[in-house]
């Protein structure tokens, strides 16, 4: 139950990377018991990210800080990457912003 095309359009580009994807899991948080559901979780070489679409209606400016601080908790639990990419691009180079994200992982050790 995708929330946008360009969801549909990064899944598509995961899935011909041949990766483990979770998409819009619902997650609990060990801080609080807070419910997440980020858009896109991937397993990648024994590690685990967090891709997220941000677009002007869900995400204004406003939201910056929560969006960050909402990352700071999962790297603390233990997610090795958490990336945020703009909707827009994400909907014009889907493959573009999953070899992006990808190229990611091998900076996390």
């Amino acid at each position: 139950n995708f929330r946008s095309k360009t969801e549909i359009k990064i899944f598509q580009a995961l899935l011909k990377k041949g990766l483990l994807i979770m998409p819009l899991p619902v997650m609990v948080m060990g801080i609080g018991e807070r419910y997440r559901e980020p858009d896109f979780v991937i397993c990648y070489q024994g590690k685990t990210g967090i891709l997220e679409i941000h677009g002007q209606a869900w995400h204004p400016p406003e939201t910056a800080a929560m969006d960050h601080e909402r990352r700071r908790e999962f790297i603390k639990l233990g997610v090795n990457l958490y990336e945020i990419y703009d909707a827009r691009r994400c909907w014009q180079d889907p493959d573009g912003v999953v070899e992006d994200f990808i190229q990611a992982f091998n900076q996390v050790r």
